[in-house]
C-alpha cells in the first residue's frame, strides 16, 4: 500500500486507478482517504431477471421467465453467479427452462421438503429417518449444483 500511495498522490494525467476489495477495513486510512469509495451490494429479483433476459435475447438463447426467477432466487443477489448459472444451464440443456435450472442448482423433489419439515416439527423420528433414507438412496432425488 505504501508503494501505491505515491501513485495516488501524484497520478499521471491519463491514469485511472480502480482498487477493489471485499475487505475495505484492511486498506490503510492513508489510501482510503484518497479514494472515492463505492459500496456494491447484492442485486435481487426483477433486476437480475431483466439482465438475464437481455443476455438471452442478445445471444439467441431461449428461456422461460420462471427459470430466470428461479436463477435469481437461487443465486441470492449475485449477478456473477446468476449469469454463470444461466450460461451453464443453456449449454447443458440447449435452453433455460425451470426443470433445467432446478436440475442445475440442485433440488428436492417437489413436496419432500415439506414432508421433511412437517416430520421435524412433529418430532416424528421414524418419518425423518425414512425421508432421509429415501433422499440418500435415490441419487436423482437431490443433486447439488455449483451455483
Amino acid at each position: 500500500f505504501n508503494a501505491c500511495l505515491k501513485m495516488l498522490e501524484e497520478p499521471p494525467a491519463q491514469a485511472l486507478f480502480i482498487l477493489a476489495t471485499t475487505e475495505p477495513e484492511k486498506v490503510p486510512e492513508t489510501v482510503r482517504s484518497r479514494c472515492m469509495q463505492l459500496f456494491f451490494g447484492p442485486v435481487f429479483g426483477e433486476t437480475i431477471i431483466a439482465h438475464l433476459a437481455r443476455i438471452g435475447d442478445a445471444e439467441g438463447i431461449t428461456y422461460d421467465r420462471d427459470a430466470l426467477a428461479a436463477i435469481a432466487e437461487a443465486t441470492q443477489g449475485s449477478v456473477r453467479d446468476a449469469v454463470n448459472c444461466f450460461e451453464q444451464t443453456a449449454v447443458a440443456f440447449g435452453s433455460v427452462t425451470l426443470d433445467g435450472v432446478q436440475t442445475f442448482v440442485g433440488r428436492l423433489v417437489q413436496g419432500i421438503a415439506q414432508e421433511l419439515f412437517t416430520a421435524v416439527c412433529g418430532h416424528d423420528a421414524q418419518a425423518i429417518h425414512g425421508l432421509i433414507a429415501s433422499i440418500v438412496s435415490t441419487p436423482d432425488l437431490i443433486r447439488m449444483g455449483d451455483a
